[in-house]
């Protein structure tokens, strides 16, 4: 991700805002393995705990430093795109906005927790809007691993 960053100028020149930049970047990575592998895990009681964690512990907590960090501005490091927006712009537009991820209901909820999120989320996804609108639904795990590459 920071090849492509450098590449395309989505590495802020501020020391201050890099460093948000790399923290978000580097919590996003710290919180995939936590979020992602549910998607197969087998029915049963395992996956609905796993579930449970992501929901009521796992992403009330990454997203509370993302909204922090978000405060008034636009992207996550200000008025333009950062690779951290990338990482999390793919929760939102890969996971939380898929109509073939599980748990709508949650998603939806979650989202109405964390409206800052929500807003850059939207934001995010609107800077890509043509390519994500051709992109066909894919289920979470396809999705998870083309949306950055894609954008090469």
């Amino acid at each position: 991700m920071h090849y492509f960053g450098a590449l395309y100028g989505y590495i802020p020149k501020s020391p201050k805002k890099l460093l948000i930049c790399e923290q978000l970047s580097e919590d996003y990575c710290d919180m995939v393995p936590e979020v992602y592998p549910v998607t197969f895990k087998p029915p049963g009681e395992a996956r609905d705990q796993a579930i449970d964690k992501i929901f009521n512990e796992v992403l009330p907590r990454e997203l509370a430093k993302v909204e922090k960090a978000l405060g008034n501005e636009k992207f996550l490091t200000g008025g333009s795109l950062s690779i951290a927006d990338f990482y999390w712009g793919n929760l939102y537009a890969s996971w939380l906005t898929n109509p073939l991820a599980y748990e709508p209901e949650r998603r939806a909820d979650i989202l109405k927790k964390f409206p800052k999120y929500n807003a850059f989320g939207m934001r995010f996804t609107a800077e890509f809007g043509d390519y994500l609108k051709a992109r066909p639904p894919r289920p979470v795990w396809k999705t998870v691993f083309f949306l950055s590459i894609n954008f090469i």
